[in-house]
């Protein structure tokens, strides 16, 4: 292929794409070749779709926890100050200059990790990728013949096409990130869900017309699908009654699973046990995630994990602060839901084998034919590049999907 266009349309599940919510998508399934894709249940999709590695050779892992352990001890005059104050103002700072991660998370915790999150990366996903030290297909293809489009607002899909389909670029990736955060609060209106997904076919509709009206090849991607909300898990509580200093052990809270790194015996045991009564999840330790392709050698990344049974949610968790949750909810339509109740209404983030955790790709292109029925998240960077007419480099352990 001279150039291709992959439609990257975050968290679409195969189990809304009908007849008549998403036509033109659901006749695309039965006149393309398509793969359904196995994910890897962690938030780094972005880094493993374009390193085409696993989490643990890519390394970028979100938090990693520091090796100093003088980080431990609550030893510094920010951390007299309740973790309400803290986590506001740095809110404020986040919400000023945009440059503040994880900005929920009191100091005194967030110190001890090492931060390596894309999500508020304010520079080309290329420049991210060569910050981290990490290869990805953009270095592969070379600088000036590839443009990354991102956009997280519904309503601004239509203007990109106006940037699309572009005479100068062999690969265009256009990313749209809205659908995903849609589901997450509107799971559970299934009236808006419909016109939201109602929506992006027919964008997909205009995207392909424009393809063949310019000669280029068009990919349809989806990394994961959503999975509805019915109950919530309040950790934090459970670790307040234990009593255990903070300086025993330290945590990290995503929406589907906690991470625990102990320091002392006593911390890792009446923990664990208490992780391993809660009902709706389970405890793994960071070898236990072998399953999954995340093979880490130590657990500087977390040394033990509680998940959540499918369509459960840990809640609060730590991308959740009252008046940051507020204003979301008031200046953002497509999260307003949230300020009348903070709990998401739909997640992914499951074991591999749940649905909420199947992606797909389909292939504008009826002179090809998929491999499999089902791949694997790392095979998406070599098919890209083999449909490019690059060779995958070594370190790259997938396969191009699609051959003719």
């Amino acid at each position: 292929m001279s150039s291709l266009l992959v439609c990257f349309t975050r968290g679409m599940d195969l189990r809304r794409i009908q007849e008549q919510t998403t036509p033109y998508i659901n006749d695309l399934l039965k006149s393309f070749p398509w793969a359904k894709i196995s994910t890897i249940p962690t938030p780094e999709l972005t880094q493993t779709i374009f390193t085409g590695q696993y989490p643990h050779e890519h390394g970028m892992w979100e938090v990693e926890l520091k090796s100093d352990p003088n980080l431990l001890a609550k030893n510094k005059i920010v951390d007299k100050i309740p973790d309400f104050l803290t986590t506001s103002f740095q809110c404020l700072i986040h919400l000023a200059t945009k440059s503040f991660d994880l900005a929920a998370i009191p100091p005194w915790r967030r110190r001890r990790f090492e931060v390596s999150r894309y999500k508020y990366f304010r520079k080309p996903l290329d420049e991210f990728f060569k910050l981290q030290k990490v290869l990805s297909i953009f270095d592969i293809i070379g600088t000036g013949k590839f443009i990354h489009l991102w956009t997280n607002k519904y309503n601004d899909m239509n203007k990109l096409l106006t940037n699309l389909c572009s005479y100068n670029h062999e690969l265009e990736w256009l990313d749209l990130y809205f659908l995903d955060q849609l589901q997450h609060w509107y799971l559970d209106d299934g009236v808006k869900i419909r016109k939201f997904y109602r929506g992006v076919d027919q964008f997909v509709e205009k995207l392909y017309k424009e393809c063949q009206n310019n000669n280029v090849s068009l990919m349809l991607l989806s990394d994961h699908g959503m999975e509805p909300v019915k109950g919530s898990i309040d950790i934090k509580s459970k670790l307040e009654k234990l009593e255990i200093s903070s300086e025993e052990y330290t945590y990290f809270i995503e929406a589907p699973v906690a991470r625990f790194w102990f320091h002392t015996d006593r911390a890792r045991s009446e923990i664990v046990s208490m992780l391993s009564s809660i009902e709706h999840g389970g405890v793994q330790s960071y070898e236990d995630l072998q399953e999954y392709n995340i093979k880490f050698p130590d657990s500087r990344y977390g040394e033990f994990y509680f998940r959540t049974d499918p369509g459960y949610i840990i809640f609060p968790h730590d991308f959740y602060q009252p008046l940051a949750n507020l204003y979301l909810g008031l200046t953002d339509w497509q999260q307003r839901s949230r300020v009348l109740n903070p709990k998401h209404r739909g997640y992914h983030g499951y074991p591999p084998n749940n649905e909420s955790e199947k992606g797909f790709m389909i292939l504008l292109d009826d002179s090809f034919k998929a491999t499999k029925q089902e791949v694997e998240i790392i095979d998406v960077a070599p098919t890209v590049l083999e449909l490019l007419g690059y060779e995958k480099p070594d370190y790259m352990k997938g396969a191009c999907v699609f051959t003719n």
